[in-house]
């Protein structure tokens, strides 16, 4: 919100960098905080953007390779769990949301091998992210799966926005000849 209510060209050079810093820092630890959108429309320190995009994508493997960096930073490597559990959150989020609506039944081994949590985690993962409202749905615990209805809306990247196109595309290929067939011809009811 500060960001969006903020003219950034009113702070001097020094000044931008230590509030993207602080910013990024208060995001990914931030309690309820899982948009990070509005943070990534302004540009600053590289390692810091890609940890950051590797959050809003919930990408585990991005977050594992810049370690090295981030860990520097005594802020993250102090609250590392409680960043995990968020970005295991973030990875559960975009598993759903780059599957269409009708296949967002989730097994939860693809979600242990996505997170890189023990299967015995998988279950307490998804209760917190349902408990939290950043997804809708309901666990199946005898077939060890979890179908998703609804992911929390967020601020998307490029790569988010190409997966809607692709789905809005393949739903056009299918709902026009089907708006042809029912055309109602003029002056029949």
């Amino acid at each position: 919100m500060y960001l969006g209510c903020t003219d950034i060209g009113e702070l001097d050079l020094a000044a931008q960098k230590v509030q993207a810093v602080h910013l990024s820092l208060a995001a990914i630890l931030g309690e309820g905080i899982y948009n990070f959108g509005e943070l990534l429309a302004h540009p600053f320190s590289t390692w810091l953007v890609d940890f950051l995009y590797a959050f809003n994508s919930g990408n585990v493997a991005k977050y594992k390779a810049l370690k090295p960096k981030w860990s520097t930073a005594p802020d993250l490597k102090a609250n590392e769990t409680v960043m995990y559990e968020k970005l295991c959150v973030l990875s559960l989020m975009e598993m759903a949301f780059q599957r269409p609506s009708q296949e967002r039944i989730l097994p939860f081994e693809d979600i242990a091998e996505a997170t890189s949590l023990p299967l015995d985690q998988v279950e307490i993962l998804v209760m917190k992210a349902l408990s939290k409202e950043l997804l809708a749905g309901h666990i199946d615990q005898v077939d060890q799966n979890v179908s998703l209805t609804w992911v929390q809306p967020r601020v998307l990247d490029l790569d988010q926005l190409k997966t809607i196109n692709k789905r809005l595309t393949s739903g056009r290929k299918i709902f026009l000849p089907l708006r042809r067939s029912w055309r109602i011809t003029p002056g029949k009811s």
